[in-house]
């Protein structure tokens, strides 16, 4: 098992993997997700097993303080000196779950951001708790395709003390 960055030869596996783990209502769509490979691939943080992609984080930087829906529509928001980091996908193939990649995924992200002001992410109800094990809290409340949402923050500045 080793962790590499995006990379578009990895979109395929990548498309599979959104269908598996998101509902019609949630996955990223193969075009946009090609769009973001493209635009920030050193935000894919990708887990290979087997020589395959089985577990992947994706987001990208920007200045603003919460997700808007521009942030699912276009690539061009991103920013690298952005002071926060948008979590947009985190998925695993149900076969490979419950070996702690999800969690190491967000781990090596929280390091790689320690620089960043916060990391923001949209999850359903049934994920608050699996985020606030890493320290994210409630922050807002979001009503995405008609779904409830909720938006959770991990403050880095606090860290950096």
């Amino acid at each position: 098992m080793e962790i590499i960055r995006g990379d578009i030869k990895y979109l395929e596996e990548l498309n599979h993997l959104e269908h598996a783990c998101f509902s019609k209502n949630e996955f990223c769509p193969k075009e946009k997700l090609k769009k973001r490979l493209r635009s920030f691939p050193s935000h894919f943080y990708l887990i290979k097993e087997n020589n395959h992609i089985v577990a992947y984080l994706s987001g990208f930087c920007n200045d603003e303080e919460r997700f808007s829906s521009t942030h699912f529509l276009s690539t061009k928001i991103h920013s690298e000196k952005g002071k926060n980091f948008f979590l947009l996908s985190l998925c695993c193939l149900k076969s490979f779950r419950k070996r702690g990649y999800a969690s190491l995924l967000l781990k090596t992200l929280r390091e790689d951001m320690k620089e960043k002001e916060n990391i923001l992410l949209l999850c359903k109800e049934d994920r608050i708790s699996f985020y606030e094990r890493f320290g994210y809290q409630k922050d807002g409340f979001v009503l995405k395709n008609s779904e409830d949402w909720y938006e959770m923050r991990l403050n880095l500045k606090g860290e950096r003390k």
